[in-house]
């Protein structure tokens, strides 16, 4: 399982987030459920983390399975959101009674460099 980030693109202060899932097993991965969460960068052990939840505006080509040996392209429009230098944007997609829980992390770096389109 991969997931990559296709591409950033922000337009009237909404963030889209082009994202990629391939699949390439022979196993059907069913998704269970898809988050974005601001997440610290590095966690200590014995710290309690705070975390915020951010809910996507809206979702183009929302997946509920990605058979094997394919991929799937989804957009996700988020609202617009800048982070601090210790915390990162973290998609979290996690598969239905399985154990393949997919994580991608999203610096601020990277968000702030998000192209414009009209």
């Amino acid at each position: 399982m991969e997931v990559e980030v296709r591409g950033i693109y922000v337009h009237n202060d909404v963030i889209y987030l082009h994202v990629q899932i391939a699949n390439n097993t022979n196993i059907s991965f069913e998704v269970d459920y898809r988050r974005f969460v601001v997440a610290d960068r590095k966690a200590a052990k014995r710290t309690a983390q705070q975390q915020r939840i951010i809910e996507p505006l809206r979702v183009c080509n929302d997946p509920s399975i990605v058979r094997g040996h394919q991929r799937q392209r989804i957009v996700f429009a988020l609202p617009k959101l800048t982070l601090e230098e210790d915390k990162i944007l973290l998609l979290e997609i996690t598969e239905k009674d399985g154990a393949r829980h997919q994580y991608l992390k999203i610096s601020n770096d990277i968000l702030l460099k998000a192209s414009c389109f009209f």
